[in-house]
């Protein structure tokens, strides 16, 4: 609260930017047919996250050819469905996985 009485509004922190961690993803075979080498896609299945920046804890591995065919199908949701646990899970498993840390976004 404020000295008003107003609650304060707080800026969400900036995105994280790691080179690093996205050479490590581009590292991992694609998570949806195992090929290599693979992209980094930064995970957006909010809408709070459309057309902003997302960070790169939330990356996860996929080939050209299915990153290409997230992007064509345009329904983030709806790619990910076959996937058990869903691509935030493998982000975060990534992230811990390099950095020894689980993402802040992860509730674990």
């Amino acid at each position: 609260m404020s000295l008003t009485g107003q609650p304060v509004s707080q800026k969400p922190p900036p995105p994280i930017r790691d080179k690093a961690h996205l050479d490590f993803v581009r590292g991992k075979p694609c998570l949806i047919c195992g090929r290599k080498p693979s992209e980094a896609h930064h995970v957006r299945l909010s809408l709070r996250t459309m057309g902003k920046r997302v960070c790169d804890s939330k990356c996860v591995n996929l080939c050209a050819e299915h990153h290409r065919n997230l992007h064509s199908l345009g329904n983030e949701k709806l790619f990910w469905l076959p996937l058990p646990g869903g691509p935030l899970k493998h982000a975060a498993q990534l992230w811990h996985e390099r950095t020894g840390e689980w993402p802040e976004w992860w509730d674990a």
